[in-house]
């Protein structure tokens, strides 16, 4: 029996486009291949469905083994990483995103909300994976996106990456549609806004005493041009604020990764293993560790078992093979190459070198 699904988005972008072509032009032109993607994506999934508007694609994969968040992710980033590596021959870059698991199918709409969320941020990060998922967002963010209104995530997406003119339009199209919604009643209208305002607490440490001395401000307006007028300066001061509080979290994150390896050095670690640790996709985690180290995975646990090798070679009389043990190489043959790549040296020649 289906326990519940979770929704992916996809869009298609021409590897070639042409400017002269609207976007209706493109979507028709294009529609045999999109069609031949649904196809991809359909055929070898029989608990998928998928439907087609536009140059958009919206999937909902219904779920029946449970299965825990972490690995729940996992099965759904495999799923979208093999459909998009087979769309490669076909005239347009795909980008997708992915929503939560819910394990009620009443709340599975979050998942949608949250799909096309995570979708926006693929589309802006431009990166090789071509999708995101939306549980990497909240690792890094330290969100937890559960928000169903689409104008009010369209202006909590511009002010987390602190762009302030495109913020402060959001913000007036979800003013617009609170007027609507409140039928004009000014303290409906009043509470909806404090509420979009409170809701900055879900980027952790966001709310600060000053923060608070401003929403006490709004509690005090009296007309909707007032309220607009007390909102503007919050919404600029949260969109300088918050990107340094994500980018704090992402160093955050790194500086956990880094200390894993540094004290598990010496295990079989894989790509997967490590990512665990920091609650983020191998995927997701593979490219923030190279977009903030400037290295990849592999890489920096190489050199943080090759400078472990130097030390030793430099303060022990260790066998070359007890010495690549301990380091976490089996093979003390393979060790004693890659050491020799990367310094120059056979460890033999860099304790004769450099040893006092």
């Amino acid at each position: 029996d289906t326990i519940g699904g979770y929704a992916m988005s996809f869009t298609f972008l021409d590897r070639n486009p042409t400017e002269s072509k609207s976007d209706v032009k493109r979507s028709v032109d294009n529609r045999q291949d999109y069609v031949k993607f649904l196809e991809l994506l359909t055929s070898s999934n029989p608990n998928l469905i998928a439907t087609l508007i536009g140059n958009r694609l919206f999937a909902f994969m219904f779920v029946r083994e449970p299965l825990d968040v972490f690995n729940q992710k996992l099965q759904a980033e495999a799923l979208c990483q093999a459909v998009i590596s087979k769309a490669d021959a076909l005239s347009f870059h795909v980008y997708g995103g992915i929503g939560q698991f819910y394990a009620d199918l009443l709340t599975c709409k979050r998942s949608y909300v949250e799909s096309l969320q995570a979708l926006q941020q693929a589309m802006k990060s431009k990166n090789d994976s071509h999708f995101v998922h939306i549980h990497d967002l909240q690792s890094v963010e330290g969100t937890d996106l559960h928000h169903n209104q689409w104008l009010e995530d369209q202006f909590f997406g511009e002010v987390s990456v602190g762009r302030i003119d495109s913020a402060l339009f959001a913000f007036d199209e979800w003013f617009k549609d609170a007027q609507l919604q409140s039928q004009n009643n000014f303290e409906i209208l009043k509470g909806q806004l404090i509420a979009l305002m409170v809701g900055f607490g879900r980027f952790r440490n966001a709310l600060n005493t000053h923060f608070y001395t401003d929403l006490s401000t709004l509690l005090h307006c009296a007309t909707p041009d007032a309220l607009k007028s007390e909102a503007y300066p919050m919404i600029r001061a949260m969109s300088l604020l918050i990107p340094s509080l994500k980018q704090k979290q992402i160093s955050a994150l790194i500086q956990k990764a880094e200390t894993y390896l540094s004290e598990h050095y010496e295990e079989d670690l894989t790509l997967e293993e490590i990512s665990k640790v920091v609650n983020l996709s191998p995927f997701y985690f593979s490219r923030l560790y190279k977009d903030e180290t400037g290295k990849n995975f592999i890489n920096r646990l190489i050199e943080i078992r090759i400078d472990h090798a130097k030390q030793y070679l430099l303060d022990s009389d260790l066998p070359i093979k007890d010495l690549s043990s301990r380091i976490g190489y089996s093979d003390s043959n393979y060790f004693s190459r890659l050491f020799k790549k990367i310094t120059g040296y056979t460890p033999t020649e860099y304790k004769e070198c450099f040893r006092k």
